[in-house]
């Protein structure tokens, strides 16, 4: 008998693995922008929305993170 830790992710065809991921992503890019000044200001800097991003193929157009945001200091740290 097989154990799961996550059942529904773990057993989901691929459709639903996409939603399960779409739905995820989703709810993460409010929290982002919500809750993390950082993330608020590059999404505005990029004239990006939360509401923009529909689907997991929406996130690939934009660039959240580059070398120089990786390496820079955050000035608050």
């Amino acid at each position: 008998m097989y154990s799961y830790y996550n059942k529904e992710v773990e057993c989901a065809s691929e459709e639903e693995l996409q939603k399960i991921q779409t739905e995820r992503l989703i709810d993460m890019v409010y929290r982002c922008y919500n809750n993390l000044p950082l993330y608020k200001k590059r999404f505005d800097d990029m004239g990006l929305s939360p509401d923009d991003i529909k689907s997991l193929d929406d996130i690939k157009n934009y660039h959240l993170h580059t070398k120089t945001t990786c390496v820079t200091p955050i000035p608050w740290a």
